[in-house]
Parts: C-alpha cells; sequence; structure tokens
C-alpha cells in the first residue's frame, strides 16, 4: 500500500483507535484478572466518607437544583460556541453574524424565561 494512498490514511485512523480502544480497556481488563476476590458484608456495605452509612440513600432533591444545572450547562455551551465563532468574526459573512446572533436571541429568551419564572432567585 503506497504510504499516501486514501486507504492507508482510513488504515491509521483504524490503528490509532484501536490502540486508544486498548489503552482504555487495558487497565480494567488487568485489574479484573489480577484483583483479589473476597466479597465480605464490610467490603459490600455502603461507604460515606468513612462512616457507616446512616438514613435513606434515596433523597429527593428540589427541582431548582435541576434548573441551575440546565441553566449551566446551556450556558457553558454557549461559551464553547462564543470561542471559535468570536475569533472568526472578522471573516464570516453576514450569515454567519446572523446565524450567531439568533443563536443568542434564543439563549437570551431562555435567560428571560428562567428570570421570569423566578429559577434563578435562591430562596
Amino acid at each position: 500500500m503506497e504510504p499516501y494512498s486514501y486507504n492507508y490514511n482510513y488504515l491509521l485512523v483504524a490503528v490509532l483507535g484501536l490502540l486508544g480502544a486498548g489503552f482504555g480497556l487495558a487497565p480494567i481488563l488487568i485489574a479484573r484478572v489480577l484483583a483479589p476476590r473476597k466479597p465480605s458484608s464490610t467490603k459490600n456495605s455502603v461507604f460515606e466518607c468513612g462512616l457507616e452509612g446512616s438514613g435513606d440513600p434515596w433523597i429527593q432533591f428540589h427541582i431548582r437544583y435541576y434548573h441551575y444545572a440546565i441553566a449551566f450547562v446551556i450556558f457553558s455551551i454557549e461559551a464553547v460556541f462564543l470561542m471559535p465563532w468570536a475569533a472568526a468574526y472578522l471573516e464570516l459573512p453576514w450569515t454567519g453574524i446572523l446565524g450567531m446572533a439568533l443563536f443568542l436571541l434564543l439563549l437570551a429568551e431562555g435567560l428571560i424565561w428562567m428570570w421570569s419564572k423566578g429559577y434563578l432567585e435562591w430562596k
């Protein structure tokens, strides 16, 4: 196979993918084979910061925590999209600027909605 052929490039990507998967799976498989297995009631009990577990492990969180988490994810993704857009701002056509303006308007709408519902106020 020629060193710079089209198929050779895909072969290299496949080999690197297999090597990457091997590096991820090798420690797991080695631990599975070599690790001692001596289960006991102490080892199978719930571990809670070095203390014995107390109370019900199934607790319910208030829905506002999920709203904060979703808002954080949305605005961190916004930052990921804004960085390359800002770096290429001067070379973008008007459609790129208009697309990002629409994206920012949708995010602003979500922020205004969360604000109007009172999700951003800590009670």
